[in-house]
């Protein structure tokens, strides 16, 4: 038995030991990792930055008379000093990937702004190689949503610059539909073209680090083979997934899913003078929070939705609206800017911050609608402020926008 107890005594110890070098070595691999990576952004900013001197010179260059062949170098000059960068950009992408210190900087921005300006630069690149470049769309006029927009660009426009590449003719497409209710726009962006196709072999590791595809006749697809695995990682890290279906011969199609916090709804236009009929609508289940140091303007509030059959919950402090928030689940709230103690602006602030409910839908009321009260009241976390008296049709196209459809 005193035999046995020594040899697991033993045992133990080297497995302390074992546990105790492995996360040294787990330690050691970490430090390199991030030593490689800030090596790089080094490096890369260290190349990029006489690079981007020598682009513009070149381009600078081009603006002044020359002889056909001296244009016809210096043309090709600025292609292989793009590519370059490029180069040198998806390598310390995929660096910041691979050592999980790629952050996002999300923010709020016009989907269909966002979305113009990416059909613009996509038309002009089409028409430089004589194809045409189709935009499908049904994003609402008004509709901000949250993302990280220069990684969101950088998502599409490699897609969408990988489907001109290997296009010789035909039709390169960007097809956006939207699904939208008070919370989330789920979006799905499908980039596809009448090019070459993908072979079939190539299809389930297309989007491996370093993959490039094999055809003979590519003369242009040279490069590192990281776009569109960056392209991958940026997706999962945006929250979404991304797919590829393709024929040889026929195109490809990329189609990216994402789920976007919505920042600002896209709110149904009514006309105020329209007479509007509470019995051809019904907001049954719907429940709102109203939040007034007012007591009578509680009561105007509920008399104006109760013909909607919408229950409404009232709080007069902030602090009985967090109890309120906690203990309950609404379609939106309706906030008064000016109270005591807390305006509704700080009052956003705070409830943003403790319950991390960014997607719930807090509308600003205010007798004061100047430019610096509104910046105030949307910088502190409010989807849209209205002036007071609120409209009998504003309040029907809020309870329309926030209708969450099951």
């Amino acid at each position: 038995l005193k035999y046995d107890l020594n040899e697991t005594e033993q045992q133990l110890m080297q497995i302390e030991h074992l546990s105790s070098d492995l996360q040294v070595a787990l330690n050691d691999a970490q430090k390199a990792n991030t030593s490689k990576t800030k090596f790089l952004a080094v490096v890369g900013h260290e190349i990029r930055t006489p690079l981007n001197s020598v682009i513009g010179f070149l381009t600078a260059q081009s603006n002044h008379p020359m002889s056909e062949k001296v244009k016809s170098l210096n043309q090709l000059a600025i292609f292989s000093a793009n590519s370059l960068l490029r180069l040198v950009n998806d390598i310390l992408d995929f660096a910041r990937l691979d050592g999980k210190q790629f952050s996002l900087y999300k923010r709020p921005f016009s989907f269909n702004h966002f979305i113009d300006q990416l059909d613009q630069n996509s038309k002009l690149l089409s028409q430089n190689k004589g194809l045409t470049f189709e935009l499908t769309s049904n994003i609402p006029d008004n509709l901000v949503v949250s993302s990280d927009e220069v990684r969101l660009h950088q998502v599409l426009s490699n897609l969408i610059s990988n489907a001109i590449k290997f296009s010789e003719k035909g039709v390169v497409g960007l097809d956006i539909n939207v699904n939208l209710n008070a919370e989330i726009c789920n979006a799905e962006i499908r980039v596809w073209d009448t090019g070459r196709g993908i072979p079939a072999e190539d299809l389930e590791k297309i989007f491996d680090p370093f993959m490039q595809v094999q055809m003979s006749d590519i003369r242009d697809g040279r490069g590192a083979g990281l776009g569109l695995s960056i392209v991958k990682e940026l997706v999962e890290l945006l929250g979404g997934t991304i797919e590829v279906v393709s024929k040889v011969g026929s195109g490809s199609a990329f189609t990216v899913k994402l789920p976007l916090p919505v920042h600002i709804v896209y709110l149904s236009q009514v006309d105020d003078n329209e007479a509007i009929d509470p019995s051809n609508l019904s907001f049954a289940g719907m429940k709102v929070l109203v939040v007034d140091d007012d007591k009578f303007n509680l009561m105007v509030i509920e008399e104006l939705l109760e013909p909607f059959e919408v229950e409404v919950d009232k709080a007069t402090t902030a602090q009985d609206c967090l109890v309120k928030i906690k203990d309950n689940r609404y379609h939106f709230i309706l906030m008064d800017h000016q109270m005591p103690h807390l305006t509704g602006s700080e009052l956003t602030r705070l409830i943003r911050k403790e319950y991390d409910t960014f997607t719930l839908p807090i509308i600003g009321l205010t007798a004061d609608l100047s430019d610096t009260v509104k910046q105030d009241m949307l910088s502190s976390g409010m989807n849209a402020c209205f002036s007071k008296p609120i409209k009998f049709a504003s309040l029907v196209g809020l309870l329309k926008a926030y209708s969450i459809e099951d």
